[in-house]
């Protein structure tokens, strides 16, 4: 316990509290269970230009529902890969209809 920074202590809380969110939404949504309605998870993307669409590429097996962007100049690639997704410009618009 002598070695452990504040930098440490904050990456392990961090870690545990994360796990305890996922885990408890992981096994009530059935994820892993060979149920083909659970295959795929719905992500909704806040900020979907520069950084935004690389991340997006890591999730094109999954599926995109809804996209948020102030600039639908930096989101119109996500906007391309992904034209079934809903489109929004407030984050808080998105939560409240996508809720």
């Amino acid at each position: 316990m002598k070695n452990l920074t504040r930098r440490k202590f904050i990456a392990r809380t961090s870690a545990v509290a994360a796990g305890a969110l996922i885990v408890p939404i992981t096994v009530r949504s059935g994820i892993g269970t060979g149920s083909k309605a659970n295959d795929k998870i719905n992500i909704a993307v806040i900020g979907a230009g520069g950084q935004g669409m690389e991340n997006l590429r890591d999730c094109t097996g999954e599926n995109v529902v809804a996209i948020c962007d102030v600039s639908e100049t930096a989101a119109a690639g996500a906007f391309k890969q992904f034209p079934d997704a809903k489109r929004f410009k407030d984050f808080r618009v998105m939560f409240d209809k996508m809720a």
